[in-house]
């Protein structure tokens, strides 16, 4: 845990666990494995060069044509451990998710030994894993496509902080477009209720309350 704690907001016991933030993060990486997962599963042999092994009977089975069924757990897993990653950090203004990343050793001793005993299943579980041994290259090419969790967790942030500054900027000018409806007559009027409002809220009551209404109304306040 880092000092930043301590000044964070209390949360309530009401509060639900799982928050706005966490279902957006659950929402596109799960779409995004999805998709991913499928391009494999469905066409993976011809991306890969491998037989397929879509309806290989158990008896069947080799160590050549269970590659393209390695190749697709291998992914999975990589995905996984790299949204790990991701999770670290679920502000959508929170961009760096390898800030403080080598503070908490207990994450990062889970992180090697997923990696290591997923290799070794991989490498060396056989028949009895129903996995066949990968090349370096394969190995790496899942490792890429499992980096690609934080691209799209990076890309979401973004997206959302872009998002955020548009939807404050329109917002910002709703009181600008509400006075060029008005006469010039009215315009000056604001003008003169907005200076009055910083001077202090003695000179505001001087206006009749019907006009104060109006005036307000025209700022959309």
């Amino acid at each position: 845990p880092s000092e930043d704690i301590l000044s964070r907001k209390p949360i309530g016991r009401d509060v639900y666990l799982i928050t706005k933030t966490m279902k957006i993060n659950i929402a596109t990486q799960g779409f995004y494995q999805i998709i991913i997962l499928c391009a494999i599963l469905f066409y993976g042999d011809e991306i890969f060069n491998v037989p397929s092994s879509i309806r290989i009977h158990v008896n069947d089975w080799t160590y050549e044509n269970a590659q393209h069924y390695t190749i697709f757990f291998n992914t999975f897993v990589f995905m996984q451990v790299f949204n790990e990653v991701n999770a670290r950090k679920l502000k959508l203004d929170e961009f760096n998710i390898f800030k403080n990343f080598f503070n908490n050793f207990l994450f990062l001793l889970i992180q090697g030994l997923t990696i290591a005993v997923q290799i070794l299943l991989v490498q060396y579980g056989g028949i009895a894993m129903r996995c066949a041994p990968l090349s370096v290259e394969q190995h790496l090419v899942c490792i890429a496509i499992g980096f690609g969790s934080i691209i799209v967790g990076f890309f979401v942030k973004l997206s959302y902080v872009i998002g955020q500054e548009i939807f404050l900027n329109k917002k910002n000018l709703r009181p600008q477009r509400a006075v060029r409806k008005y006469s010039k007559e009215i315009r000056s009027e604001i003008e003169m209720l907005v200076d009055d409002e910083e001077c202090g809220p003695s000179h505001s009551l001087t206006y009749r309350g019907s006009d104060k209404k109006r005036v307000y109304k025209a700022l959309d306040l």
